[in-house]
């Protein structure tokens, strides 16, 4: 789980109500990942504070003239609503406000460090194993993305040998 399952239930079921539930399932904790903003390295603005990134994600902000940038429209690259580094910035970073609903949606998280790298007002969000040196981090803010397995009902013992294992060797274990 990449998500708080709670987050992942309540999104899928708005698109399909009743299609899930989450009853019975439990999540143990197997470590953390780094999620970090990023722009196109053409972009004059090298440095945002937390309210101007959470202005920009929510829609507050809409040009790169109000964060010391040129006069142009910022693109915000974010994934569908519901996948796991989303519902970690909204619930975490956002405080449960939605990301600004003219955001350029993606399918997948490695795709919004792929049109940022492209657009050059464009402003998203990675981790480690999406971010490429086509882009550019936003140095200073970081939102930590709790990782788990989720098992229904309590893990066999020896699911919580595999737990114990992951947790162990995390290589996003921060």
């Amino acid at each position: 789980m990449a998500a708080p399952i709670k987050v992942t239930e309540e999104t899928l079921n708005k698109a399909n109500p009743g299609s899930i539930s989450v009853a019975g399932f439990e999540v143990a904790p197997v470590g953390t990942a780094s999620i970090k903003f990023i722009t196109n390295p053409a972009n004059p603005v090298k440095s945002l504070t937390d309210d101007q990134l959470r202005g920009i994600f929510t829609g507050k902000i809409t040009s790169w003239k109000d964060v010391g940038g040129t006069d142009q429209p910022i693109l915000v690259v974010a994934e569908t609503p519901g996948l796991g580094t989303r519902a970690n910035i909204v619930t975490s970073f956002l405080s449960g406000a939605d990301i600004t609903d003219k955001a350029r949606i993606m399918q997948a998280l490695v795709q919004v460090a792929q049109v940022v790298a492209q657009a050059p007002n464009a402003i998203g969000y990675g981790n480690a194993a999406s971010i490429t040196s086509a882009v550019a981090v936003v140095p200073g803010t970081d939102v930590k993305q709790p990782l788990g397995l989720a098992t229904k009902g309590a893990p066999s013992a020896d699911v919580k040998k595999l737990i114990e294992a992951t947790a162990k060797h995390s290589v996003a274990s921060n």
